[in-house]
């Protein structure tokens, strides 16, 4: 797994907050995601496969897959409830009824 942090010293200046991001350590928080395999390492043709397998942003869980998976949240209660995504789910259901 490789470990991608979204947030960096230069995104911290910028946005004035250097003392809670820029780094990984606790007190403060970051977004990133951890990739399924190393992107520099892979080969060119299975760049395209790899995915996250978690993403953190503020320090939140947001996404969980594979081992990750109990980490991923719970999506919302969809209102109103005759909502056809409901009934039918949204563009993610691949499943056919």
């Amino acid at each position: 797994m490789v470990l991608s942090a979204l947030s960096d010293a230069a995104v911290a200046w910028l946005s004035n907050e250097e003392t809670v991001k820029r780094t990984l350590e606790p007190g403060k928080y970051t977004d990133f995601v951890l990739l399924s395999d190393d992107y520099f390492s892979v080969p060119e043709e299975k760049i395209k496969e790899i995915e996250s397998v978690l993403t953190i942003v503020d320090g939140k869980p947001v996404y969980g897959a594979k081992e990750y998976k109990k980490y991923d949240p719970r999506l919302p209660t969809v209102i109103p409830d005759w909502s056809p995504i409901k009934h039918y789910g949204g563009f993610q259901n691949t499943t056919s009824k």
